[in-house]
């Protein structure tokens, strides 16, 4: 009987940070510097070092604390919240938003959630729906959204359109034309692909 060595087999793998917290860009960055080292060698698999950062680090209060993340040998990443009296932390990139609304329907789009209405966006590129939501979000300050939010709304909640609940949801254009037929006529579609906003 031979012993056959088995080939080694690289599998790609695909790594998403849920949160509360919104700070996408620096997210972004302490990933950036997780997968580069990824390709070397590590102690432990690259998920444990993301529990970590994810469930271990708490986010400092808002004032004067600052976190200071420090990811394997690179430079430092600071959390810094603002003080109680300042604006809020905008970690938002507003780039998908200007590229997906004109100003105008942009405007419009932050009327209709300040106003309470019910709004669905709309988009073919479901990795859009989420940034676009979340700068339409900061754009309302001072206030904030209360109701039901869901940047990308799962096949599995169609339900909550026919709800005469006060949403805000994305749906990724698939998903939308299948479900029309249960949406109410006094929802608010806001269309990324086309720039357009139909109430």
């Amino acid at each position: 009987m031979r012993c056959v060595e088995k080939p080694k087999v690289l599998v790609p793998i695909c790594i998403c940070i849920v949160s509360k917290v919104p700070l996408f860009r620096t997210f972004l960055s302490i990933m950036n510097k997780l997968s580069a080292k990824a390709s070397h060698f590590l102690h432990y698999p690259l998920e444990v070092y993301i529990n970590f950062l994810t469930s271990s680090i708490p986010m400092p209060p808002r004032g004067f604390h600052k976190l200071s993340i420090q990811v394997f040998d690179s430079e430092l990443v600071e959390i810094v919240p603002p003080p109680p009296n300042a604006l809020p932390v905008c970690d938002v990139s507003f780039y998908p938003l200007a590229a997906c609304l004109s100003a105008e329907n942009a405007v419009k789009a932050m009327n209709y959630i300040v106003l309470e209405r019910s709004v669905i966006l709309v988009s073919s590129r479901i990795e859009m729906l989420g940034p676009v939501a979340e700068a339409l979000l900061a754009l309302i300050f001072p206030f904030e959204y209360q109701l039901i939010y869901a940047p990308v709304l799962p096949h599995k909640l169609v339900d909550l359109l026919q709800t005469n609940c006060t949403f805000l949801v994305g749906m990724h254009r698939w998903l939308f034309d299948r479900s029309r037929r249960f949406i109410n006529s006094s929802v608010c579609i806001v269309d990324l692909d086309e720039d357009k906003v139909h109430c």
